[in-house]
């Protein structure tokens, strides 16, 4: 019976892989729920099958547990039990085989489902992809159709326009036509006459363009005359600078040595004169040719902070540090001494004698002097 049952499932799958390329997809799906009802009853065969070897199993167990308890049974009875037993392997073996020819079946209706249901969902992928190409396909034609459409009415404008270009044309040379016929006779005694008013207009215009050039190099040897002149101005403006700068400065000088004179007669300046390989200050008596000799000096004001001093003295280098100058006590403040001295511009060290003691001011710069101490300094500039 299960051979039969195997072969009528062989026989379904068979018909169902010929009929899938020419039944349409609904009735394929039922003949495939129903041959997957039919592997579903075979299943349940099987598993009744199985069964029943179980129970011949169990049977089997519980005869040799019989046959180990009943030791006293004969040798008939031992020999009609084993002939049963023998009986019952020989049904074992048969049902045995049988379920696994069913196994196999089984699997291979199995194999065969599945590969009917990978076809079938092929089946519906290639419907899909025809059911979208068809869809693209009438969007195309439907494109086509506008691009058509499109073109006959620029075709049946193209035509509107030859039209009208075929009538102007005809207009056109109808105008021609009648033109021709107005003017068939040509007076040429004008046209001479045009002719002679055209070269008399042309020599006027050469001799404006010949006096023309004439004012244009009379205007550019006129403006470069006027930069001459501007120049030359440009140049006495510049030399009558440079005289009444030169009239300045001696008006200047001599103006400062009358008053020099007046004042200064009599006085010491500190002098700068060479004395061997180096210059050496001293002190100068004030003569006719100092004016000229102070208009570079500089007045500077020297002083130092000496709250308790009697007598402050400063020496500087200047004076070569061989002289001394006597600081005069500020009115307004008792605490302060200095001096006002005119000396020429450059760097000089100085220091202060306050009562017999070489100090230095906190007024200035202080450097290192040759023999390991501080001195005071300053640039006059």
């Amino acid at each position: 019976m299960s051979d039969m049952v195997i072969a009528k499932l062989e026989s379904d799958a068979i018909n169902v892989q010929y009929e899938k390329e020419i039944i349409p997809n609904e009735d394929f799906s039922s003949k495939l729920s129903a041959l997957r009802e039919k592997l579903s009853n075979m299943e349940e065969y099987v598993q009744f099958q199985d069964e029943e070897l179980r129970r011949l199993k169990e049977e089997h167990a519980e005869t040799l547990a019989n046959q180990q308890n009943d030791v006293s049974s004969t040798s008939a009875a031992i020999q009609t039990h084993g002939i049963g037993n023998q009986i019952m392997s020989e049904e074992y073996n048969e049902l045995s085989s049988e379920l696994i020819i069913l196994n196999r079946k089984k699997y291979e209706l199995e194999e065969k489902v599945k590969r009917l249901e990978n076809e079938l969902q092929g089946s519906y992928e290639k419907v899909k992809w025809l059911e979208d190409d068809q869809r693209r396909t009438g969007e195309e034609i439907w494109l086509a159709k506008e691009r058509v459409a499109n073109q006959d009415r620029e075709l049946q404008d193209l035509h509107g326009q030859c039209t009208w270009l075929r009538d102007e044309n005809a207009r056109l040379q109808n105008e021609l036509s009648d033109a021709r016929k107005k003017h068939t006779e040509i007076d040429w005694s004008k046209f001479d006459e045009m002719k002679k008013i055209e070269e008399t207009l042309r020599d006027e215009k050469s001799k404006v363009e010949w006096r023309l050039g004439e004012v244009i190099q009379y205007w550019n040897d006129a403006k470069w005359k006027i930069g001459e002149l501007e120049a030359g101005m440009a140049h006495k403006e510049w030399l009558l600078d440079q005289a009444n700068q030169k009239i300045f400065e001696l008006d200047q000088m001599y103006r400062f040595r009358d008053t020099t004179k007046n004042f200064l007669d009599g006085t010491f300046l500190i002098k700068k004169q060479p004395s061997g390989d180096r210059y050496k200050w001293r002190l100068a008596m004030w003569n006719e040719s100092s004016p000229d000799d102070l208009k570079d000096y500089r007045r500077i004001w020297f002083e130092i902070r000496a709250p308790t001093a009697k007598i402050v003295l400063l020496s500087a280098s200047f004076v070569s540090w061989e002289c001394f100058l006597l600081c005069q006590q500020l009115d307004n403040d008792t605490n302060r001494f200095g001096v006002w001295i005119d000396i020429p511009p450059g760097r000089y060290e100085f220091l202060f004698i306050v009562d017999g003691q070489w100090t230095i001011s906190d007024n200035y710069e202080i450097c290192w002097n040759e023999h390991g101490t501080h001195n005071n300094w300053r640039n006059v500039d």
